[in-house]
C-alpha cells in the first residue's frame, strides 16, 4: 500500500486503535486514529495449514509491527479489535467453527491474540466489524441501515438496521453466503456441501475454479479482449466476465 494514503502520526486523533481481519488466505490489519484514518497497514498469508496457535502469535506480533511501522509503541495503543469468520461465542471469545480455517473449533482466538500482543481485544464477526466500518467512516456514512457483502474465500455479510449491528445467534445474524440463487439440479457445491448457494458462485474460491474450468474448455477472456481492441473495461464486463 502506497504511504501516500497513510496519515502522519504528527496529525493523528488519539486514541489510536488496531484492527485485524483473520481470512482463510490473508490477514490484514490496520493502525487507525479515533476518526477511522489509516496510519498503518500490514498484510500477511493466513498459512491457516501450521494451525490457529501458530496464527493467533502472528496476529499478535503484527499489532507490534503496526506501531513500530507509525513510530509509536505498541502500548500506545489503546485497543485491538479482531474480526474472524464463522459462528461466535462473542462473550467466551472463541471460533466455533471456520470452515476455510481447518482445525479451529472452539479455538479461543480473542484471548490468544491478546496474550501475544499485550493488549485488549474485542472480537467481532469480520463481515459485521467490515459492514461497520462502512457506516462509521465510509460508503454507509450517510445512512442508517446498510447491507453489505463481503467476497473472500468465502462470502460473508454484515447489516446494520438502525445505528445497529444484527450480530444474531452466534454473531450469524448478518450472514448470506449460503443463501440459494441456484435450484438447477447441476447446481455447483460449496465447499461446506451446501448445493447452490451464493458462496458456490461469488466467493473468490469459486470465481478461481470457475475460471480454471472455462479456459480448461477453451474460452477466451472478454476482459483481454476488449483491453486489446482498445476498450473500455467497464464494470459491468468485469461482472460479465
Amino acid at each position: 500500500m502506497s504511504d501516500t494514503r497513510l496519515l502522519p502520526l504528527a496529525e493523528a486523533r488519539r486514541p489510536l486503535y488496531a484492527g485485524i481481519d483473520l481470512g482463510g488466505t490473508n490477514i490484514k490489519s490496520a493502525l487507525v486514529d479515533d476518526e477511522g484514518r489509516m496510519l498503518a497497514f500490514h498484510t500477511e498469508p493466513t498459512r491457516a495449514e501450521r494451525g490457529p496457535e501458530d496464527t493467533a502469535a502472528r496476529m499478535g506480533r503484527t499489532v507490534h509491527t503496526l506501531a513500530a511501522e507509525a513510530g509509536i509503541a505498541a502500548t500506545d495503543i489503546a485497543r485491538v479489535g479482531l474480526g474472524t469468520p464463522g459462528p461466535q461465542d462473542l462473550q467466551a471469545g472463541l471460533i466455533l467453527r471456520a470452515g476455510n480455517l481447518p482445525g479451529w473449533d472452539n479455538f479461543p482466538v480473542r484471548d490468544r491474540v491478546a496474550a501475544h500482543c499485550g493488549r485488549e481485544v474485542t472480537f467481532a464477526n469480520d463481515a459485521n466489524a467490515a459492514a461497520y466500518g462502512e457506516f462509521w467512516v465510509g460508503s454507509g456514512q450517510e445512512y442508517s441501515s446498510l447491507v453489505l457483502l463481503t467476497l473472500g474465500t468465502g462470502v460473508g455479510g454484515g447489516i446494520i438496521i438502525g445505528d445497529t449491528n444484527v450480530e444474531g445467534a452466534h454473531s450469524h445474524g448478518s450472514e448470506c453466503g449460503h443463501i440459494i440463487v441456484d435450484t438447477s439440479p447441476t447446481a455447483r457445491t460449496c465447499p461446506f456441501g451446501h448445493s447452490g448457494d451464493l458462496e458456490a458462485y461469488a466467493s473468490a474460491t469459486a470465481l478461481k475454479a470457475r475460471a480454471r474450468e472455462a479456459l480448461a474448455a477453451g474460452a477466451t477472456g472478454s476482459l483481454a479482449a476488449a483491453a486489446a481492441a482498445g476498450a473500455d473495461v467497464t464494470p459491468i464486463l468485469i461482472a460479465r466476465e
